[in-house]
C-alpha cells in the first residue's frame, strides 16, 4: 500500500511465508492520511504435507515433519525400520516458495550444509537384508 494518497484504496498484503487471516482487507487512504482499517492480520503459512511432494511417499522413508508444517518450522527426513541410511538424513524447512505469485506459497525446501535452499530430494534407503531363517 505505499505510494497511496487520499481516496486511493489499496488490498494489503502479508510478507513472505505469512497468510492472511482475515477477509475483506480493501483500505482506503484517509484525508488525515492514515489508512481507514489496520485489521489485517497475518499468520505463518502452512506447508502441504510432505507426502504430496515427489518421492517422498515411499515407504522406506519416515519424517518429523508431523506437527512441523508452519513457515520457518524445520524437520527431518530420514529412513524407516528396516532400511538404512545411504547418506545423511535430510533437513528441510517449510520456506516460502521462490517466484511464487502469492507470497503466502510455502513448501519444504532442504536446507544444504551451507545453508542454502535446494529443491527437496528424499533420503536414500535401501533395504535391510533379511538375516533371520536363513
Amino acid at each position: 500500500c505505499e505510494g497511496k494518497t487520499t481516496t486511493q484504496t489499496c488490498n494489503p498484503r502479508c510478507v513472505a511465508g505469512y497468510e492472511t487471516t482475515t477477509s475483506g482487507s480493501t483500505v482506503t487512504c484517509t484525508a488525515s492520511g492514515a489508512f481507514d482499517s489496520t485489521s489485517l492480520t497475518c499468520a505463518r503459512a502452512t506447508c502441504a504435507p510432505l507426502t504430496t511432494l515427489s518421492n517422498f511417499s515411499h515407504v522406506s522413508q519416515q519424517n518429523s515433519c508431523g506437527g512441523r508444517d508452519k513457515f520457518e518450522d524445520t524437520c527431518t527426513a530420514i529412513c524407516a525400520t528396516g532400511y538404512s541410511l545411504v547418506g545423511v538424513a535430510k533437513t528441510l524447512l517449510c520456506a516460502a516458495t521462490p517466484n511464487a505469485p502469492q507470497s503466502s506459497s510455502v513448501q519444504y525446501m532442504e536446507v544444504a550444509p551451507d545453508g542454502s535452499l535446494l529443491t527437496a530430494t528424499p533420503p536414500t534407503c535401501v533395504g535391510d537384508p533379511c538375516t533371520i531363517g536363513k
